[in-house]
């Protein structure tokens, strides 16, 4: 297992590298020529190694902190692996449709882009198109999280021909950090990946991270049994964020269970009883209605002091991203003095059936001319959705 950071003195004199630096550039010349869309600096040095070592048949770990360009990498590697058939893993729903649109976007024909449903119900569809699938053609996306691979797909491959399984040529996982942080207990199917590749040894593997360690891409690695594979790691630090946790100063009632209780008398009891009506009332008032105003103070500030930057406040439900978005923006009113001109903040979550919302909400917020500074998001948004 080697790690790459720069040139490789070794890879380099291997007989075929100078034929696979010269697939590579034709690949990412015709993709320059055709697709518009793709960025000047692609590819980076390091997303030219990884490409490279892909051409040169290695099994390649990819780690590129978010927004380095590695599903650029998996959008052009099909080529350099015989086309064929990929496999790519996905851990959520709103990853693989962003996935799908990013194929669409760098050229991929929806037709040959197939969504695998978790239930399996589009299977056969799916196993009578590999079967129809002729050697050298456009290469066949397949998007589908771990379950329906490891359950359901591989199940199927095994019964059929080598000749059919010899087509699956590339497995692409996406976030393989969750096969270490999932793959015990939360999600199983993460650990069974490798049944995948052990369909053909014609197949060749690419894991896309942007937040593993070295000792952490090895042991994917060694998960994913492969032995001769390189890890092609550029830097993973962000300089454009930066991280602040803040002790709330909101109360809130203790819920410490207790063992032992005295006996008290009736006017005690009573007395206790009015305590825990108030605090109640605390309570509810401290965690629907006020967030703090420290906080939100320390956020107009944040805001004000650096305009030309984005700021992401992290909430635990989407009940509370709405309720914490408006006290935020009521926050912003009072103290900017101008509702046409001052920061505006928007709740962000996954919601079912609404993707327009999400879509026009991060437009907003990705657009330097508009106000919106503030995005007050779940968790969902730190799984990949940008």
């Amino acid at each position: 297992m080697a790690c790459i950071t720069s040139s490789d003195p070794v890879v380099e004199t291997h007989g075929g590298y100078p034929d696979a630096v010269e697939r590579v550039n034709e690949v990412v010349a015709f993709y320059r020529e055709h697709v518009p869309s793709l960025p000047a600096s692609f590819p980076s040095a390091t997303q030219h190694q990884a490409l490279v070592r892909l051409a040169l048949g290695m099994d390649v770990s990819l780690s590129l902190k978010t927004g380095g360009g590695k599903t650029l990498d998996a959008v052009l590697a099909p080529w350099l692996v015989g086309q064929g058939v990929v496999s790519f893993v996905v851990p959520l729903d709103v990853l693989l449709q962003q996935h799908v649109e990013t194929f669409v976007k760098f050229g991929y024909k929806r037709e040959r882009i197939f969504v695998l449903h978790t239930n399996g119900d589009n299977l056969p569809a799916l196993l009578e198109l590999i079967a129809d699938e002729s050697i050298g053609g456009p290469p066949l996306i397949i998007l589908a999280h771990p379950e329906p691979f490891v359950e359901r797909f591989v199940p199927a491959m095994a019964t059929c021909s080598a000749t059919v399984r010899s087509k699956l040529t590339l497995l692409v996982i996406d976030e393989a950090q969750l096969i270490l942080d999932w793959g015990d207990d939360f999600r199983p199917s993460y650990s069974r990946l490798k049944e995948l590749r052990e369909l053909t040894p014609k197949m060749r593997v690419l894991t896309l991270s942007g937040s593993t360690n070295r000792a952490e891409r090895e042991a994917v690695c060694v998960n994913l049994d492969m032995p001769s594979n390189v890890v092609v790691s550029g830097c993973l630090g962000r300089r454009d964020l930066s991280l602040n946790v803040m002790e709330s100063t909101t109360q809130l009632p203790s819920r410490t269970p207790f063992l032992f209780e005295e006996s008290k008398t009736g006017e005690e009891e009573k007395e206790e009883e009015e305590e825990e009506e108030e605090e109640e009332e605390e309570y509810e008032t401290s965690t629907s209605n006020s967030f703090g105003a420290r906080f939100k103070e320390s956020i107009y500030r944040a805001v004000k002091l650096s305009p030309d930057k984005l700021f992401l406040v992290y909430c635990e439900t989407q009940d509370i991203c709405d309720s914490f978005s408006l006290e935020l923006n009521n926050f912003f009113y009072q103290y900017f003095g101008d509702t046409t001109t001052s920061p505006v903040s928007l709740p962000f979550y996954r919601l079912d059936g609404c993707p327009r919302w999400m879509e026009a909400t991060l437009k907003c917020f990705a657009d330097p001319t508009h106000r919106c500074r503030v995005l007050c998001c779940t968790v969902a948004l730190g799984m990949g959705v940008h």
